[in-house]
């Protein structure tokens, strides 16, 4: 599979075009103290991006065999030879596809013992056949080659604040970490909009742990009372995001439109910006909010009535986040995804090369999770109208140039 490395760039503004036209140019680069920073126009996106109308492979969905049944997709990827790989959550196993979409082999099952998983998600192709599995139950990864199933595991150790989780893989085997809450006793709970710090970094495959950044990771609402404690996510609230480049990371906190890249040293190289207009929250958007995440939940009337309640009492942003999550594709491009409200099937996905130079928008599929993009495909987890799951491919045309 091709992964290309992170170049960093010192193009300054006289070679990016005419610096008479500057209207005319998507982005403008500076340096500050030797950070590059990288100002993209909204406006100024250029097109040519396009996804087919179909996708070229299903698997699973409603009528298919019931071994090929799938349920928590959580990672996916397709190998050089066209073989695809995905984690299926729902029976702790790893699944190994031919080109056609056609079961060959599984390897693992749902347990606690050396090649069993709880929780599996798929993190990268670690050398040759051999794949990256993390077990976020268990805090354990486990290498796994793509014929021969099981080969070795080893645990996890975090000294950061929060709890790990996984959340992708650097060419070197290095499984980049963070997101993860954690709420103590000891500190006292609190209540109200809260938005807990969490560690960001990665661990090499030494065992090393690189800590990049302590940020918030995610707004919750909390009440603490004689009852116990609550935290619930914040209608709109900001989440921290992260995503393994092959060399780094991209990191951002959703405050802004703003995403940082941080290379293997851990060192901060590049800031990417776009100028992307603020949406405002409005009662539609609450109401669509709480028909999802409160009136679709399968806890019991009452229940669902003290939450509808509590959620209108919340005090709700006024704008929605500028995105909510980031893709890095087998190319080195970062696709960061417009805010969806819940209810909203197609996801829109803004696409910056390498440097952060903004290069083009493009709408997904309906009820598509991307898992991987390829230079001329999408690898997706697609729900149907019964919220029954497929994996799906589909052709992905780039512009170009």
């Amino acid at each position: 599979m091709k992964r290309l490395a992170l170049v960093a760039s010192a193009t300054l503004l006289a070679a990016c075009g005419s610096p008479d036209a500057p209207d005319a140019l998507p982005y403008i680069e500076r340096d500050s103290a030797g950070v590059t920073i990288v100002e993209n126009r909204f406006e100024a996106v250029p097109g040519g991006w396009e996804v087919g109308a179909s996708p070229s492979m299903v698997v699973g969905g409603m009528d298919a065999p019931a071994a090929d049944q799938l349920f928590r997709v959580t990672g996916a990827l397709r190998l050089s030879d066209g073989r695809i790989v995905l984690s299926n959550g729902g029976s702790g196993e790893v699944r190994v596809l031919d080109g056609d979409g056609t079961l060959l082999r599984t390897h693992g099952r749902q347990g606690d013992g050396p090649g069993e998983f709880q929780t599996p998600t798929l993190l990268g192709l670690l050398a040759a056949d051999s794949l990256l599995v993390w077990d976020q139950d268990q805090r354990r990864v486990s290498v796994v080659h793509v014929d021969d199933g099981f080969a070795r595991s080893y645990q996890i150790e975090w000294t950061g604040t929060g709890f790990p989780v996984a959340q992708g893989m650097m060419v070197d085997g290095s499984v980049v970490i963070g997101g993860g809450m954690s709420f103590s006793s000891q500190e006292g709970f609190p209540t109200g909009v809260i938005r807990p710090e969490s560690t960001f970094g990665w661990v090499r495959a030494d065992g090393e742990e690189v800590h990049v950044a302590d940020l918030p990771a995610g707004e919750m609402f909390a009440r603490a009372s004689s009852e116990g404690f609550m935290a619930r996510s914040l209608p709109f609230g900001r989440f921290s995001r992260v995503a393994a480049a092959p060399l780094g990371v991209w990191l951002g906190t959703a405050d802004t439109y703003e995403v940082r890249y941080y290379a293997a040293s851990g060192s901060l190289e590049r800031v990417v910006r776009l100028d992307a207009p603020q949406r405002t929250v409005s009662d539609d958007d609450l109401e669509a909010y709480i028909r999802v995440n409160v009136d679709e939940d399968g806890n019991d009337e009452n229940r669902r009535r003290e939450l509808r309640a509590m959620t209108r009492e919340m005090p709700i942003p006024e704008y929605l986040p500028p995105y909510q999550s980031l893709v890095v594709d087998t190319e080195g491009h970062l696709w960061v995804e417009e805010y969806q409200i819940p209810g909203e099937d197609i996801s829109t996905w803004t696409i910056f090369d390498p440097d952060g130079r903004v290069v083009g928008r493009l709408a997904t599929p309906a009820r598509t999770r991307l898992l991987e993009v390829g230079n001329d495909y999408l690898l997706g987890r697609t729900l149907d109208e019964f919220d029954v799951e497929s994996l799906t491919l589909w052709p992905l045309t780039r512009p170009s140039g």
